[in-house]
């Protein structure tokens, strides 16, 4: 009852797509409308508007213009040990209500590059953001750090993040969209027993299930996540109360590689989940770490679970590490991962193994001519 009050209330605040120091964007290339932010947030909550329309933009609307979202927020996590032998972790995203850079829990912020821009870049010809330099149809970059703030309760890595993300049309790659992060240590020294984590809370539910209401309804008691350590995918489908929400969304981690050596298979992979709200505010760095770090993973919250042990409202992280992986000061790790969406799990599946055949291949799809240019 206290997160639906909460939520109500906040729906009262209007929130603006784009900020000085803070921007929103959102996939239009393909079936999925991923909202993506130049500090470390992917999707908004289901509380940005369109001020010209009044409109809610699409967290992560799957497909395109449905109605149907499937993503509150996700975010990296990233902890270690410092040179100073102090256990630290940034966390882009956590699970307070309200989501703006640079504050406790949404610890990073653009940096003097990025400024206040999310830069958009196409393969396509006849895109106005055509770029040689381009992956996709449709790369996001951003660029921000944990220490360009003063922020309470938060010693910073000295972390640098370049995060791309990657979308496309083709009818064998439009439900999914990859996301790349380029971590570069720029403390004094090496950073040691380094665990990167993706945060998100998975839920699927229709507008037009719920109604206007969408964000203070009841939709979050049910989602049911699951995690499967042989495609390193956590995943989450509605319990079919929503008769309109039958879609499944994933997030699965496609590699980790530093020095240039793909490490994703190595290491150590870990399924964690808390209910809602028990890491919100000052938690300890030390207890954070401790998720990330985690040895083994937590039980899949599906249908037997709530029935022996109540409904949880999990938020979820997936986690990849070592006790032995370190970042020399100066150097960069390369994280790569998936958001995966399909009508239900065998066509995200086959859409899974589609993103993990773009990564090994670097990104190199079998594409359709372009279009032609006509003249009269």
């Amino acid at each position: 009852m206290k997160r639906l009050v909460l939520i109500l209330i906040l729906l009262l605040i209007p929130i603006v797509i784009m900020g000085k120091t803070d921007t929103r964007t959102y996939t239009t290339i393909g079936q999925v409308a991923l909202t993506i932010t130049n500090f470390g947030v992917i999707g908004n909550g289901f509380r940005v508007y369109d001020q010209a329309t009044g409109r809610p933009l699409p967290s992560c609307e799957y497909p395109k213009g449905s109605g149907i979202e499937h993503l509150y927020r996700a975010g990296l996590w990233v902890g270690a040990v410092d040179y100073e032998g102090d256990t630290l972790v940034t966390t882009g995203v956590s699970d307070a209500s309200a989501a703006s850079p640079a504050q406790e829990g949404f610890e990073f912020y653009p940096t003097d590059l990025q400024s206040d821009t999310v830069i958009e870049r196409s393969i396509l010809l006849t895109s106005p953001y055509y770029s040689p330099d381009a992956v996709s149809e449709q790369d996001f970059f951003a660029n921000y750090g944990d220490d360009r703030k003063v922020i309470p309760h938060h010693t910073p890595l000295h972390l640098e993040i370049n995060q791309y993300s990657y979308a496309w049309s083709y009818s064998y790659a439009d439900d999914f969209v990859i996301l790349q992060f380029v971590i570069k240590n720029n403390s004094p020294g090496d950073l040691d027993k380094v665990y990167v984590g993706m945060y998100a809370e998975l839920v699927s539910a229709s507008r037009k299930f719920w109604g206007d209401y969408f964000n203070s309804t009841t939709m979050f008691q049910h989602k049911r996540v699951y995690f499967d350590d042989t495609l390193r995918m956590m995943w989450e489908k509605n319990d079919g109360y929503d008769t309109l929400a039958t879609q499944v969304i994933g997030i699965a981690a496609l590699g980790f590689v530093r020095d240039g050596v793909e490490l994703i298979d190595s290491l150590r992979r870990v399924f964690q989940w808390w209910s809602w709200r028990d890491m919100q505010g000052s938690i300890s760095d030390v207890v954070r770490y401790q998720v990330l770090s985690a040895d083994s993973s937590d039980p899949n919250v599906d249908e037997e679970y709530v029935i022996d042990h109540g409904y949880p409202d999990p938020i979820c992280l997936l986690s990849i590490g070592d006790s032995s992986l370190y970042i020399p000061t100066g150097d960069s790790i390369i994280v790569t991962f998936a958001i995966v969406l399909g009508e239900n799990y065998d066509h995200m599946l086959t859409n899974y193994s589609w993103a993990k055949r773009a990564y090994e291949a670097g990104f190199q799809f079998p594409a359709p001519p372009p279009s032609p240019v006509f003249r009269a």
